[in-house]
């Protein structure tokens, strides 16, 4: 089997750690900034979403289509979920991508924690000692640039941007490195794996009508309450969630 070991590096009006990934991949204010893959031992190529208009005659993701539908390659990244929701509500909604289906995924970070070592890449590597270190500038450069300014702004400075792109090909490299050097998953575990990804993007059913039906019930029996609380302390108190008069 080929592998495809892939990164994106975004930027977003939402925060990732407030509403998770599946809303962050989903928000409209959410781009991809650069993209950085390698397949097998080839090298480490990157696309700059920002020139994709620059791209006349040339698709910059025909080899990425081709991998996506080739049924003897698997796609690799860290903590794949991400890479996985954003191809699905980026990737292929706004750049017509192939759909991948999540038994094409693997997932690094799961590797690393079947085997005992941290899930983070940075520390996952520093454990194994490994020749391909995580960027030590990345978290400063994604709070410079994945967040927005105080006027709402993204910031585009060209040399950070670049930065940025070498960030995301050396996790590339280094998750790359870190998959050759651990075993894959027990095809047990790689099941469980599976299942766990299928259960979280297809979450609950929830009847929202009957959830604002009894969020409307509670306002009714809230405001009953307020008013008999009332009467009976002769407006010395004038809400159930008021304790002293």
């Amino acid at each position: 089997m080929r592998k495809v070991h892939l990164d994106f590096e975004s930027r977003s009006q939402t925060n990732i750690w407030d509403t998770g990934c599946y809303v962050y991949a989903s928000d409209p204010s959410t781009e991809i900034v650069c993209l950085a893959y390698a397949v097998d031992n080839g090298p480490v190529k990157l696309i700059r979403f920002s020139d994709i208009a620059l791209y006349e005659l040339e698709d910059p993701f025909e080899e990425l289509k081709s991998l996506a539908i080739a049924e003897d390659t698997l796609f690799y990244a860290h903590n794949a979920l991400f890479e996985q929701l954003v191809w699905r509500f980026y990737m292929q909604e706004r750049f017509d991508m192939p759909r991948m289906p999540i038994n094409k995924w693997r997932c690094t970070a799961a590797k690393a924690l079947a085997h005992g070592l941290p899930k983070s890449l940075k520390d996952a590597a520093r454990a194994m000692g490994l020749g391909q270190q995580k960027d030590t500038r990345g978290k400063y450069l994604i709070q410079k640039l994945s967040k927005p300014q105080k006027d709402g702004t993204f910031c585009e400075d060209p040399e950070l941007m670049a930065e940025f792109e070498d960030y995301c090909g050396q996790d590339v490299e280094t998750e790359r490195e870190l998959d050759h050097m651990l075993p894959e998953l027990h095809p047990f575990e790689q099941y469980v794996w599976y299942e766990d990804q299928l259960i979280n993007q297809r979450g609950i059913a929830v009847d929202t009508e009957a959830v604002d039906t009894c969020l409307k019930l509670i306002d009714e029996e809230t405001a009953i309450l307020k008013k008999e609380i009332f009467d009976l302390t002769d407006g010395r108190l004038e809400g159930v969630s008021r304790r002293l008069a």
